[in-house]
């Protein structure tokens, strides 16, 4: 009878072990401020929605250490500081993300990690932790990075978004039923510096274009021939700088270590601003696959027949045909100048088997959209 016992004993008391909670601790946890630092123009017709800046932002690695096994333990991006309420826009990327306002009108910010959005309320579970067995002490290293993206939430005017109103970001486990020691905070990020914001358009005048006077049995030859081109090109003046922007495919980058409490400065070469170039002809299209648009008042007794107007592009001695159906984009180069040649050119193209003389003019309204 008394071995009986003492084996009831020795069942009972690992019973009781084993619903002890296990004891972990955060490895190497870092608190970091990165300096922002950047310039950029905001297109002034993007849409709602459009990321005109990104910074990503990688850490040297951290670490959990549990005296047992890990079960279910999450790993969790959110948001610690608020110094605003996110509020919801439409057009933003990263899940249907929430914005946070920034103390600039019209720019937003989000953050964000593997094209998901989270917030203090909403956090986002990177992984969950399942690793190593009871009875002894168990270590998971690992490492992140995290995003933070400014949005356009309305007209941009000039100006700076300081890094003291963006959100902070913490990288942590929460509390865990079956576990002491959390939550754990493994990364705390912050901002400092600012991100300047600029925008504006270019003065675009009126274009009027001498297309010249052509002898009809040397010029027009039949269907496909056509005058030599002229330079047609669009002057846009008092532009702006065109500094570039940081989308989401091209972010600037910084690194955090737990060797000091700042990151690197954002390093990274812009993305060009463009110029989206759009042609609606005012006297109707002929062909609109090879740019070649109507005349003006076509089948009077005063205009000439046979003819029509071709438009090219990209340069003025041989270029691309200009596509109606399509549009042209142009990327600016950040030289600082105030004039910008958007070199088009045009010139006289017959269509059809018979020409006969008179005026030839036509008109092209040209758009541009600023991205």
């Amino acid at each position: 009878m008394r071995y009986i016992v003492i084996a009831l004993l020795v069942i009972i008391v690992s019973a009781t072990d084993a619903l002890a909670d296990t004891p972990c601790l955060a490895l190497t946890p870092q608190s970091n401020t990165v300096p922002l630092s950047a310039t950029i123009l905001a297109g002034a017709d993007l849409p709602i929605g459009s990321v005109i800046y990104r910074l990503t932002i990688t850490s040297n690695g951290f670490g959990i250490r549990c005296n047992g096994a890990m079960n279910n333990i999450p790993l969790l991006f959110g948001v610690s500081n608020e110094p605003s309420t996110p509020i919801s826009v439409g057009g933003a990327p990263y899940n249907g993300a929430v914005v946070y306002p920034t103390n600039q009108p019209g720019v937003g910010a989000v953050v964000w990690y593997s094209g998901n959005a989270f917030t203090k309320t909403m956090p986002f579970r990177t992984s969950t932790f399942n690793f190593g067995s009871n009875g002894v002490t168990n270590t998971m290293y690992f490492s992140r990075n995290v995003d933070i993206s400014l949005i356009k939430t309305g007209a941009i005017s000039a100006g700076f978004v300081n890094g003291s109103s963006l959100p902070t970001i913490v990288l942590y486990t929460p509390e865990t039923a079956g576990y002491t020691g959390l939550p754990l905070n493994y990364w705390t990020l912050k901002f400092s510096g600012v991100v300047g914001v600029t925008t504006g358009t270019c003065t675009t005048p009126n274009v009027n274009v001498d297309l010249g006077k052509h002898d009809m049995r040397t010029t027009f030859k039949g269907k496909g021939s056509a005058s030599e081109w002229v330079d047609s090109s669009i002057i846009l003046e008092d532009c702006p700088a065109f500094l570039g922007y940081y989308p989401t495919s091209n972010p600037q980058k910084s690194s955090t270590t737990g060797d000091t409490s700042g990151g690197t400065t954002p390093s990274g070469s812009a993305t060009a601003n463009s110029l989206v170039v759009s042609l609606t002809a005012s006297t109707g299209i002929i062909d609109s696959a090879n740019g070649v648009i109507a005349l003006n008042n076509e089948g009077s007794d005063s205009s000439a027949t046979g003819i029509g107007v071709q438009i090219g592009y990209k340069n003025t001695t041989n270029p691309t045909l200009w596509n109606f159906s399509n549009s042209w984009t142009y990327n600016t180069v950040s030289d600082g100048a105030a004039t910008i040649k958007l070199p088009l050119a045009a010139r006289y193209y017959q269509y059809s088997d018979v020409v006969t003389p008179g005026k030839a003019s036509s008109s092209v309204i040209f758009t541009i959209s600023y991205q």
